[in-house]
């Protein structure tokens, strides 16, 4: 009831809604049990709720739910506009890292509407109408605070949403006719991606990383007065990003079998080092390192569902494990040489 009382009380705030409005707010927020920010299903729950209350279906509290979309969407990006700027917390050293922050101190900074303005804009920008002319002011904000969003939610320990709304915007962009915003979405999705790990940690080293991107970006061309001053000797770089999309680090030993999940979104490696490591496809982070062989892991495999991992060793042993928990769920015995290679039926 909290929880869905907080994200009902950002949303007014976003969009500034009257007291006979808000009180409808609070009616519907006493039937959401446990809305967290879950604003797709929130938007489901609003729904329902709408089909279900007089108020909603004539009169001046009708809800257009794309015109209702687009009102949000643009008061969002009305609130990041006026709140959003670099170094929004005040960090002293670039090299901060977001583990670090205090709790309050960032709560103060970042206050609700911002964030829900920060996590929810895109949302409600591809839920609106398609009809609407309201590219050119996605396209000025992305280009005027690109970086400032990217730093909030990096504080907010949400950098992943900030990639996985920069996919749904390219995804959508991808049907519609405007080269300029698809192409500064395109290369924002690549340069978070390509410094996903630093940028997550430490959210400052954002405008650090336009020193290292290639000279063509469109992101480096629109923010290089943003680079720091006292990097005085620019790395040497290339024209364009290159075909590597990311370089996943971490073990200490060679690398023997790498898998792709079914369903594209982890990588499972198998290394000398006698571990297993997953890894998040899209931002290179190592999400279980599975630990339990005694010699070199020869071959991982994926099941079906994407939920286990088989993987076969030096030790002559098998092992099935649980993606999700990491734990070793079977060890297989019985071969008297080297597992050279894994499958699932």
């Amino acid at each position: 009831m909290t929880e869905a009382l907080g994200v009902a009380s950002s949303v007014v705030d976003v969009v500034d809604l009257s007291a006979s409005v808000f009180s409808l707010c609070l009616q519907y927020s006493r039937e959401v049990k446990n809305a967290k920010d879950d604003i797709e299903r929130l938007c489901e729950e609003i729904a329902t709720f709408q089909a279900t209350t007089e108020e909603l279906q004539t009169g001046e509290f009708r809800i257009d739910k794309k015109h209702a979309h687009q009102t949000l969407a643009k008061q969002c990006l009305r609130v990041m506009r006026s709140a959003l700027h670099e170094n929004l917390c005040g960090l002293s050293f670039p090299g901060t890292r977001r583990s670090t922050l205090d709790s309050s101190e960032l709560e103060e900074r970042v206050p609700s509407q911002l964030q829900y303005a920060c996590i929810h804009w895109a949302y409600h920008y591809m839920e609106g109408d398609p009809k609407s002319n309201d590219n050119d002011q996605v396209h000025d904000f992305l280009a005027t605070h690109l970086l400032h969003w990217m730093e909030a939610l990096s504080l907010l320990g949400r950098a992943k949403e900030c990639l996985n709304s920069l996919k749904s915007l390219a995804r959508w962009q991808a049907k519609r006719e405007d080269s300029r915003l698809s192409a500064i979405v395109a290369d924002a999705m690549r340069f978070l991606q390509s410094y996903f790990s630093v940028i997550a940690e430490a959210p400052l080293q954002i405008y650090c990383c336009l020193a290292f991107a290639p000279r063509k970006s469109v992101v480096r061309k629109t923010f290089e007065d943003a680079i720091p001053k006292w990097i005085s000797n620019l790395p040497k770089v290339g024209e364009n990003w290159d075909a590597c999309l990311l370089t996943l680090e971490g073990h200490s030993s060679d690398v023997n079998s790498v898998v792709f999940s079914h369903d594209s979104r982890k990588v499972a490696s198998g290394s000398g080092d006698k571990t297993i490591r997953i890894w998040d496809a899209e931002t290179g982070d190592c999400e279980r390192e599975l630990k339990g062989h005694s010699k070199w892991v020869n071959s991982v495999v994926f099941s079906h569902d994407s939920k286990k991992v088989a993987s076969g060793s030096y030790d002559k042993t098998i092992r099935i494990w649980n993606t999700e928990t990491g734990k070793c769920e079977q060890e297989l015995k019985g071969h008297s040489d080297y597992v050279m290679s894994v499958v699932f039926s």
